[in-house]
């Protein structure tokens, strides 16, 4: 799992649109979060209807659609097959940045993403000590056997039985999560610091002006003192 700081440091959100929201709900009891694909999903939705009327089909499932500055949900009706409108549409939207900031500005990044590596494998079934189950269980269900499946009910079974099994690789949870650099009380003392620094050097600065400038004071007044002197040692009493 990957974890962003929200703003200011990302522009990543977690804000549940409402088109999002009443996509999930159908998913009685799922507990489901902001998703960034199924967000552009909808928006892209959402142009192809008011452009054709109907949606992408193949996105039969994200058909609840609002459009932009109103609050109301639609279910849009699907496009059929023959009806290639969607795709020319779906391209307009891509390729427009405009359109895409116009319906799609709420499709930022997650503020947190799980991935989950998936690693398929695959081998014949059913396995030897399998074969007799399957046969029992086939033969005491309401599926239609058939005709010859006495003498060849081994080929039967293994040309039509599939089986799926999921399991999770390995149990450990790697999190990797973002930490400010700079906090709050951070930035100000740098902030601080860097103040100071620039008026300690505007003090020092001004110091050595000001002694600059009493030093060429100090030296005329020396040197209007020394030449009244001079003129005094000639001009006789």
């Amino acid at each position: 799992m990957t974890f962003f700081l929200p703003p200011p440091y990302t522009t990543c959100t977690d804000k549940i649109s409402t088109a999002i929201e009443a996509m999930l709900e159908k998913y009685h009891g799922a507990d489901y979060r902001y998703s960034e694909n199924i967000c552009f999903q909808l928006c892209l939705q959402t142009y192809v209807y008011e452009q054709c009327g109907c949606v992408n089909p193949v996105l039969w499932n994200a058909r609840s659609i609002v459009l932009p500055n109103t609050s109301k949900v639609i279910l849009a009706p699907l496009c059929n097959q023959s009806n290639t409108c969607y795709i020319p549409a779906a391209n307009v939207l891509l390729s427009t940045a405009s359109l895409t900031n116009k319906y799609c500005s709420e499709c930022k990044e997650e503020c947190s993403i799980t991935d989950f590596i998936v690693q398929i494998s695959s081998l014949m079934v059913p396995v030897e000590w399998q074969v007799n189950n399957i046969k029992r269980f086939v033969e005491n269900s309401t599926i239609p056997l058939a005709n010859n499946w006495s003498t060849t009910w081994t080929k039967h079974i293994e040309t039509n039985y599939v089986a799926v099994t999921v399991f999770h690789g390995m149990i450990a949870v790697e999190n990797k999560t973002q930490t400010a650099t700079l906090g709050v009380i951070e930035v100000l003392s740098n902030i601080g610091g860097q103040i100071g620094l620039w008026i300690g050097f505007s003090l020092l600065s001004l110091m050595e002006v000001v002694e600059m400038v009493y030093q060429l004071i100090c030296y005329q007044c020396r040197k209007i003192r020394l030449g009244k002197r001079n003129i005094e040692s000639i001009i006789p009493q």
